[in-house]
């Protein structure tokens, strides 16, 4: 009994640990993203793009949980030449115009989000932390698959003393 008491604490704040780690890369945004958020807040036109007609329907499974999104394409002309670029949404309803607004980067107008870029940039100067998010996310997954890993074991190993008659498991 010691010993499951004992894989049960250490499996369970490893996970426990490896999850937070997972959510704190969540909070993480790359200094290359936040860096073109800026020139893009500093230095961008507006323009209406034209959202074309194919819709890729994005669904991700994880356990019994399912989430769908919607890439969408678009198309937008700057100096009368013409770019296209995908953007994810998580309801098409919110895209019912055929058209989007698209800032684009004066200096490289492939560059373009179809989100206002100051707003945004503010948004990850309040919530976000600049860095790598796969130096939590690597590690929080080790640790947490560590932790779950541990706490089976033990749990496995008292069922199977409790079958085998052993009653130190």
């Amino acid at each position: 009994m010691k010993k499951l008491i004992i894989n049960l604490l250490i499996g369970g704040i490893l996970a426990y640990v490896g999850y937070m780690l997972l959510e704190k890369s969540s909070t993480v945004v790359s200094k290359s993203a936040f860096e073109t958020q800026e020139k893009l807040c500093s230095d961008s036109e507006m323009v209406f793009g034209i959202l074309q007609d194919s819709v890729t329907e994005i669904t991700l499974e994880i356990g019994s949980t399912e989430s769908t999104s919607y890439e969408l394409k678009y198309a937008y002309n700057v100096n009368g030449k013409n770019y296209y670029a995908k953007k994810k949404v998580n309801d098409l309803e919110t895209q019912t115009l055929p058209q989007t607004k698209v800032w684009y980067l004066k200096s490289d107008p492939k560059v373009n989000t179809v989100d206002d870029p100051c707003p945004h940039l503010e948004s990850l100067k309040a919530g976000k932390t600049i860095g790598n998010e796969m130096l939590y996310l690597i590690p929080g997954a080790i640790l947490g698959l560590i932790g779950l890993g541990i706490a089976w074991g033990g749990i496995k190993g008292f069922i199977v003393g409790l079958f085998r008659g052993n009653k130190q498991a």
